[in-house]
């Protein structure tokens, strides 16, 4: 018996897809693109992941289902973030008075003047946007 073989077989993660110019017999394998795979070996198309479920990666041979991690409020982790993002927030808001108490200094205006308040309050947003990690997530922090 003569076996002619043009093409090695396509592992699971692989699809078979045909070669420029070649024969119709005569395949290249092909990795699987994101959240498609393949289990089986020779496949001649991907399959696909129920995305709001499951995910994979590019070349996978099987789909890993979505799991949800986030920092409970009770994570150590977590109040130490808190906490020094509350330390933040006072900070800004003493500097924030300290250059309202003397709007009309040279220097309180050298340093911006009234923009510089823009820029305090942004850091007080920045700060207080820590809170929006830690928590369940709900649908709309995740759009």
């Amino acid at each position: 018996d003569v076996v002619s073989v043009c093409s090695p077989s396509c592992e699971p993660g692989k699809f078979k897809k045909t070669a420029e110019g070649q024969h119709t017999c005569c395949y290249e394998c092909i990795n699987c693109t994101e959240n498609h795979y393949s289990n089986y070996t020779d496949m001649d198309q991907c399959l696909s992941c129920d995305t709001k479920t499951e995910w994979s990666l590019e070349g996978s041979s099987g789909c890993t289902h979505k799991t949800l991690e986030f920092f409970s409020w009770q994570d150590g982790f977590a109040v130490v973030l808190l906490v020094l993002a509350a330390l933040g927030i006072v900070l800004v808001l003493l500097v924030g008075a300290l250059f309202l108490h003397h709007h009309q200094t040279p220097v309180v205006k050298a340093a911006g003047g009234p923009f510089s308040q823009i820029i305090l309050l942004s850091l007080v947003g920045s700060f207080a946007s820590a809170v929006f990690f830690v928590g369940h997530p709900s649908s709309l922090q995740c759009k």
